[in-house]
């Protein structure tokens, strides 16, 4: 997915499914690609699959948070949070709400999912901010995240590619 070749990664996920389709992170893992794929109705049926079987599933919840932010529904994406107990805090169930859902982690805010947030809810320079910070920190997230079509909006400017050089990734 990082490498940017999405119809692949599909397929390979198509084959892990045939071995193992109870696998909750491989469907999450799956819905993910959907949703890089901007097959966003799929990516939350399949979301959804996995949060019907195993409702404890936390990363199902957490990354359908990030397909409904992706969408700009924040209301879905800060309710969807809201049921990982990732904060005790009444967020609005709006972009900001989201924002500070993502910043106010538990152990402590994931620069690579507080860029998604930021970028989502339009503000370019913080996703910026917050992606060079993942990068810088070695974040694992980063990798997982920079497919997402949240940062679409980002590519025009030329920290965008930039920040792809310094990764090793591919336009």
């Amino acid at each position: 997915m990082p490498q940017n070749r999405i119809d692949q990664a599909l397929d390979e996920f198509h084959i892990a499914l045939s071995l193992d389709p109870l696998s909750p992170i491989v469907n999450v893992n799956y819905g993910l690609t959907l949703m890089m794929a901007r097959r966003f109705p799929e990516a939350i049926a399949q979301m959804n699959k996995v949060t019907e079987r195993d409702p404890s599933f936390v990363p199902a919840h957490f990354y359908l948070a990030q397909v409904y932010a992706t969408q700009g529904r924040f209301a879905d994406a800060v309710s969807e949070i809201k049921k990982i107990g990732a904060d005790p805090g009444s967020y609005a169930p709006d972009a900001q709400g989201f924002i500070k859902e993502m910043l106010s982690t538990t152990h402590g805010p994931v620069p690579a999912n507080v860029a998604v947030a930021y970028a989502a809810a339009g503000d370019h320079d913080k996703a910026f901010e917050y992606l060079y910070r993942a990068y810088s920190d070695d974040d694992d997230e980063l990798l997982a995240v920079i497919r997402f079509p949240t940062f679409d909006s980002l590519h025009p400017d030329p920290r965008w590619a930039n920040l792809l050089k310094k990764i090793g990734l591919p336009l």
